[in-house]
């Protein structure tokens, strides 16, 4: 390992030991007519050795030698010369001036050489005591000295850390900078592993999936001096394997089964989970045995809030915890009953009853991963647990699911399924609380998930199956309508996709793909799906393939290193997917096909915030990579789904349009919250299936929809495979949902697609100045003192309005008096509350924002003055705020 001694300055001479690069920075005293010599001595033997001489950004070369150079620094000679000592070589450096004395001249000498040998550098013995060392550095330590666990399982959150660079013995003087940057090779992706240097010596991942044991290889890079960006000239590399291996995981679906969910609704969302639990058996199919798949559905008969004692008869686990690593199906899952929507939706209630059935699988000695998919479509309105905090649910004793969750970490069966638990929550429909099921995703920072959003019934099956693929890291293959049209794609040519009514899509496949899964829905009939595979240049041959025929639903699982004898040799491929009906060929809808693939070849995407506000930007990036490499060049481009009108301003200016109904506790039925209600109601009064509208052809401010890799679009550096754009027209309070295609070229010409959608919630942030603020005053008061009401309609400076059902984001304040009662609301988004203060005092009132800047402190008149005069300064006030 390199090192220095003597460790501390003062010292003429210096060994250095098993060091390739070394940096000394002097000082020299120059006087008329005094010769100042250094030495450097290193094994003649030593090849590459490199000696260089610098000052104020000029360089001299020493090595090789003799020198005797008197123009490069200007008034300075240089002479150098070199003499056998045994086995070593002494090169001797002797610096003087011509004219001007100098005091604390500054000089760096830099000293490399192929490989790492033994060095001594220091003064020459016949000199006086100068030049001064004032730091003298050699390479800096490169040293992987723990992975966190050291063999991790995938799902694993893992922990590198690197021994300190610039520790004892390698710089003597002052410290300086160091810089650690961690890499990897192998053919797997591991989402999450930042290539970018920092001055941190760890480094934090989540390992990835894997069908069997993996091992790659990490890399360390540490430097100092430099920056984050450039290495600087000491530097060094380690490396070290790590194998990642599979661990047990459980998934479970949980499925709303309210009243609301009837219909249309509840018939896409038992066939989307069916379909999620066979895509779970077909990717988990020999990793381990001891996973399990399961489907709770829960309803809430009771209808109220209440004091947590246990979960509601209408939360079931209607398909058991079933093993799914083997791989041979779960029987009668086609013809599977989960029971029929009729009661409220206590979400919080069955995400913890989840939790329970979840934790008998708990193993001490290797914890599982466990997996919770939520479905919902709308507000919870019963129960013991709540996701968000209502007068209601507080009053009747219930318990707020975060604190539920604390509460039993460490302490009961729960606590385990807590900390290795990741949410994927899902809102289907324009009535669900996508503020909440945003947030739900990051409960679990160290893993947070997804949202995802979807307001037609026929997206449900993608959302699910794109939930399973999140979780196990299989994704969405774009397919097309003719091998035409494929290729076209693939050269990023846009075409119509449904020409000629289609009767078989079409999808390509990357090298190294290890499983691949098929889904098609279709409706009563004697169903059935072929497939047929072609390589590059080649015609598509028939293959046959075992077909999963529910009645709702075909599905098929094609084990590509099983048929090409192993992953490595898998190659590029064309699938044809037909579906047919009785024997004829028909018609397959974009929507109605599933294609998904593992990976070794990823597309992830991140939102820069886990939730964002009016007046942000939102930063869209999307990381494309093969096993380690980056893929340069594809086309990325996005669609966005975003909000026509805010939330609380719909229901603001509309309010005059709802009536609040009279509901009674414990009646049964599906009685939505008021927020709930009055956004369904005043949506069917203006016919309204959603407040989301299509977002512009052009969404970013470059004029286009397409997401960059140039280094110019906040995608960090050029060609580094991370496509990004800024998105500048977040006004609207709501949900905004991209949808991101990736087509390309992998390093050896080969095509892949992928599609992915995320959500994510936008709130107002109100804005003091373009809200409305108005005072009652003459209310009954208390001998000797005022009463006014202080009322407020927020808005941001876009003007839309907060709403109502908000009042727990806001709070007055009053530096004379005090406000009493609680906040009180208008259904058109006003809130006020009553300030009582001593007759004949000005109190100034602040109106405090859970999400905006409070207001500047607003004077209130003294009842006792006129209401002439009292109006005159209410203007004064308005139009000469600073005067």
């Amino acid at each position: 390992m390199p090192a220095i001694s003597p460790t501390g300055l003062g010292a003429t001479s210096y060994a250095i030991t098993a060091s390739r690069r070394i940096q000394a920075d002097l000082k020299f005293d120059f006087f008329l007519g005094s010769e100042h010599p250094f030495t450097v001595t290193y094994p003649t033997g030593a090849t590459g050795v490199q000696i260089t001489l610098s000052r104020g950004g000029t360089s001299l070369n020493l090595l090789p030698g003799p020198i005797n150079d008197f123009s490069t620094f200007g008034n300075r000679t240089v002479i150098t010369s070199s003499s056998p000592a045994g086995a070593n070589t002494v090169l001797t450096c002797t610096l003087s001036v011509n004219s001007t004395e100098v005091l604390d001249e500054a000089w760096t000498v830099r000293i490399t050489a192929d490989a790492a040998v033994d060095w001594a550098f220091g003064q020459n013995a016949n000199s006086p005591a100068d030049p001064t060392i004032t730091r003298l550095m050699c390479d800096p330590v490169a040293q992987i000295s723990s992975v966190v666990p050291s063999a991790p399982q995938e799902k694993d959150a893992v922990l590198l850390t690197a021994g300190l660079a610039n520790g004892l013995g390698t710089v003597v003087g002052p410290s300086t900078p160091a810089f650690y940057r961690w890499s990897y090779t192998g053919d797997i992706v591991i989402s999450g592993f930042s290539s970018a240097a920092s001055a941190s010596q760890t480094h934090a991942f989540n390992a990835p999936g894997v069908y069997g044991s993996r091992t790659v290889t990490l890399s360390l890079e540490t430097w100092l001096e430099g920056d984050s960006m450039t290495p600087g000239f000491l530097t060094a590399s380690a490396t070290q394997p790590m194998t990642l291996t599979p661990r047990t995981q459980h998934l479970m679906l949980v499925l709303d089964r309210s009243g609301s969910m009837a219909g249309e609704r509840w018939n896409n969302a038992v066939v989307a989970a069916r379909i999620l639990a066979q895509m779970y058996l077909a990717l988990r199919a020999g990793v381990s045995e001891k996973d399990h798949v399961g489907i709770l559905t829960f309803e809430d008969g009771t209808a109220t809030w209440r004091p947590f004692y246990g979960p509601d008869v209408g939360i079931e686990l209607k398909l058991p915890l079933t093993p799914a690593g083997s791989g041979t199906g779960i029987p009668g899952l086609c013809s599977l009953n989960l029971g029929a929507p009729g009661n409220c939706t206590p979400i919080g209630d069955a995400l913890i009853e989840a939790m329970r059935k979840l934790a008998p699988l708990h193993s001490a000695a290797s914890p599982p991963k466990y997996h919770v998919v939520l479905l919902t479509d709308g507000y919870e309105n019963s129960g013991s647990v709540y996701l968000k905090s209502t007068p209601s649910a507080v009053a009747a004793g219930a318990q707020s699911f975060a604190s539920r969750r604390a509460s039993t970490v460490g302490g009961s069966v729960l606590g385990p399924v807590d900390a290795n638990m990741a949410l994927y929550p899902i809102g289907l429909g324009a009535t669900v609380d996508d503020e909440v099921l945003n947030q739900l995703g990051w409960a679990n920072t160290t893993s947070p998930t997804p949202y995802r959003n979807i307001t037609q019934v026929s997206q449900l099956k993608q959302a699910f199956a794109q939930m399973v693929g999140y979780s196990q890291e299989a994704q969405e293959l774009i397919s097309a309508a003719s091998p035409a049209a494929l290729e076209a794609l693939l050269m990023g040519v846009d075409v119509p996709d449904d020409a000629g009514a289609p009767t078989a899509r079409y999808v390509a496949v990357e090298p190294k793909a290890n499983r691949l899964i098929f889904a098609v829905q279709w409706g009563a009939g004697t169903h059935t799906l072929e497939l047929a595979r072609a390589e590059a240049g080649g015609a598509f041959i028939p293959i046959s393939v075992p077909v999963a025929a529910c009645t709702s639903h075909g599905f098929v699982t094609v084990d590509l290193a099983s048929i090409y004898g192993g992953e490595a040799l898998v190659p590029q491929t064309f699938w044809r997917i037909v579906h047919k009906d009785g024997g004829a060929a028909t018609v397959i809808p974009p929507d109605d096909l599933l294609a998904y693939v593992d990976l070794t070849t990823k597309l992830d995407v991140t939102l820069d915030k886990r939730e964002y506000r009016t007046g942000d930007t939102m930063r869209v990036t999307a990381s494309l990579r093969q096993g380690n490499k980056p893929i340069r060049g594809a086309r990325v481009k996005v669609e966005l789904a975003r909000p026509g009108e805010s939330l609380g301003t719909f229901l603001a200016v509309n309010s005059g349009l709802y009536k609040p109904r009279q509901s009674e506790p414990g009646k049964g039925g599906d009685v939505p919250p008021p927020k709930e209600d009055m956004l369904r109601v005043l949506m069917k009064a203006k016919k309204l299936d959603s407040l989301l509208v299509p977002g512009p052809p052009a969404l970013f401010p470059d004029g286009s929809s397409d997401l960059r890799d140039d280094g110019a679009h906040h995608d960090g550096a050029a060609d580094d495979g991370d496509y990004a754009n800024v998105y500048t027209q977040v006004d609207k309070e709501g949900v905004y949902t991209w949808r991101i295609s990736a087509v390309g070229r992998l390093e050896d010409g080969s095509a892949f697609t992928r599609v992915m959608t995320v959500s994510t919630w936008a709130g107002i942030r109100p804005d003091a100045a373009s809200s409305i603020i108005t005072y009652t005053h003459d209310l009954p008061a208390p001998r000797g003192m005022a009463a006014v009401r202080v009322s407020i309609s927020p808005r941001d400076r876009f003007k839309e309005h907060l709403g109502p059902f908000r009042g727990d984001e806001l709070k007055f304040e009053s530096d004379v008096g005090t406000f009493e009662g609680d906040i009180t609301q208008d259904l058109d988004g006003t809130y006020h509350q009553v300030l009582y203060y001593p007759l004949g005092q000005k109190p100034q009132v602040t109106i405090h924002f859970a999400h905006g800047k409070a207001s500047a402190p607003l004077p209130i008149f003294p009842v006792t003055e006129s209401l002439l005069c009292r109006f005159f300064k209410w203007l004064a006030h308005l139009f000469c705020k600073d005067c």
